[in-house]
């Protein structure tokens, strides 16, 4: 049987410092895209309705709780008139925008647990929140 080559170590050294990273990369994504599907397209759920008729509302620049009502705090409207301003006016935006935020969000949690704890633990605790996060209780 022959030796490893140099490239094949250094293609094992690579894998082994992009898995930690790579692998709740993934998952994370999964778990978001899964959460917000099921936000805005879970049978008797009407939140992707209220939500872009929300950001509608402050795109077209009337007032919450006086021209439009819901339950909803503010910052969902304003991230979905951001996200509907952003795609020109598109529903799409309305969508994408609590993914995008929740990304950002598990981002800075990633950089600040892997700085206090590590990069193992800091997969691992980016994971859990992503699933806490998704479930949009």
């Amino acid at each position: 049987m022959n030796a490893p080559s140099v490239n094949d170590l250094d293609h094992r050294r690579a894998l082994r410092r992009f898995a930690p990273i790579a692998l709740p990369i993934l998952l994370c994504s999964a778990f978001l895209c899964a959460g917000t599907w099921s936000a805005y397209h879970a049978g008797n759920r009407n939140d992707q309705y209220q939500l872009i008729q929300l950001g509608q509302c402050v795109l077209d620049g009337r007032l919450l709780y006086v021209n439009c009502w819901e339950n909803k705090p503010p910052g969902v409207a304003w991230i979905s008139a951001i996200g509907m301003a952003l795609t020109a006016g598109n529903q799409f935006g309305a969508w994408i925008m609590p993914g995008l935020w929740g990304s950002l969000c598990l981002s800075i949690f990633w950089v600040s647990v892997r700085r206090l704890y590590g990069l193992a633990v800091a997969g691992v605790a980016t994971c859990i929140a992503a699933i806490v996060f998704s479930l949009r209780l």
